[in-house]
């Protein structure tokens, strides 16, 4: 049985669908039943080259799908959305079996924008998907209450928990340390961040905060000169794995502010390396942090709330030691790729009937 996993470029461009999607191309237990290919739909870079690849890759994919039985569609928001729709409906006029994987945080967000004509285009296409796989609950209430989909099937992110092993620390000393990783931009909350630290300076609490990702880097960079912040804000810019993981040596809790998340990846790494985490309830957030257990939960853009859970975790060290213990159990539980993954091999398996 032939698999095509179609997506954003897990080597050009970088983010949570292009580290889920690398995942399942390269999972050792699913390609041992099934063979497993990948195709890049979209690559990063300006305007043009972003439009001309596009093209060229839906040109490209006419002349090579009919070589595979089931397609893997990768799809967050915006243009995402509207780019894998002409991949099903050139796959369901041969009858092919489409299973369609949702990423996007801020989908909400992008159909209340749309109007009725383009929402119902989208409604009508994405129920022609054989699986329709949902990243939580709440995104799967989403799918069948507000758009009505009926093939809507939920399997979580999920990571290998051992790679993180060695980023466990002792969370006396690192109880001052905290990490963002991710976009760096309104969105993401940083600039919330920024203003939470520096209030925090203020009242002469030690601590220390690293910043990376990509986006709004240098922009970033000057606010915290700016502020006179170097001393407790690094911005470290963009990290790759080898990175993040010397990164989350050295903390104690991962912050993530968002306004906007479907499943972030980025949570599951801390917690499988026995972080604490301080995240917002967004998307799938809060089946992922059990306020007081594993990690604190606030409102987008509650910055004094942000401030105070950094404190509390700061003033009481045994809380994090906790919460630490509860996430390493709570991802290996619930999160392991090794559970996740028999799920999606499940979903393959149906649709090789």
């Amino acid at each position: 049985m032939r698999i095509l996993v179609v997506g954003p470029s897990y080597t050009k461009s970088k983010g949570g669908m292009q580290t889920v999607v690398e995942g399942i191309v390269n999972n050792e237990y699913l390609n041992t039943n099934f063979k497993i290919d990948f195709y890049a739909s979209y690559i990063g870079g300006n305007i043009l080259k972003r439009l001309f690849y596009q093209l060229f890759a839906f040109v490209k994919f006419i002349f090579i799908f009919s070589k595979y039985d089931i397609f893997h569609l990768h799809m967050a928001a915006f243009g995402s959305t509207f780019r894998i729709i002409y991949y099903l409906r050139l796959l369901k006029k041969f009858n092919k079996k489409v299973i369609i994987h949702h990423h996007g945080g801020h989908y909400k967000v992008f159909m209340n924008d749309l109007s009725t004509k383009k929402v119902e285009y989208i409604k009508n296409h994405l129920q022609r998907a054989d699986i329709f796989i949902a990243l939580s609950e709440g995104w799967k209430i989403y799918f069948e209450k507000d758009l009505g989909l009926s093939n809507v099937l939920v399997i979580k992110n999920s990571i290998e928990v051992s790679n993180f092993e060695k980023c466990r620390v002792n969370l006396e000393d690192n109880k001052n340390s905290f990490l963002f990783l991710g976009n760096i931009g309104e969105n993401k909350g940083v600039y919330d961040l920024l203003k939470a630290i520096k209030e925090l300076v203020l009242d002469k609490v030690i601590i220390k905060c690293y910043v990376a990702g990509h986006g709004e880097i240098k922009k970033f960079r000057n606010m915290v000169i700016e502020e006179n912040l170097e001393t407790y804000i690094e911005v470290v810019g963009w990290a790759n794995f080898t990175q993040k993981k010397e990164l989350l040596s050295k903390v104690g809790t991962l912050l993530l502010p968002s306004y906007n998340e479907a499943m972030p990846m980025v949570l599951l790494e801390a917690m499988a390396a026995g972080k604490a985490l301080i995240s917002t309830n967004v998307g799938a957030i809060p089946e992922i942090i059990i306020p007081e257990k594993n990690g604190f939960i606030i409102k987008p853009g509650d910055i004094s709330a942000l401030k105070e859970c950094m404190k509390t975790i700061i003033d009481n060290p045994e809380i994090l030691k906790v919460m630490s213990e509860n996430n390493i159990n709570k991802v290996t539980r619930e999160y392991n790729s090794k559970i996740v993954y028999k799920r999606l091999e499940e979903c393959y398996s149906k649709l090789a009937i």
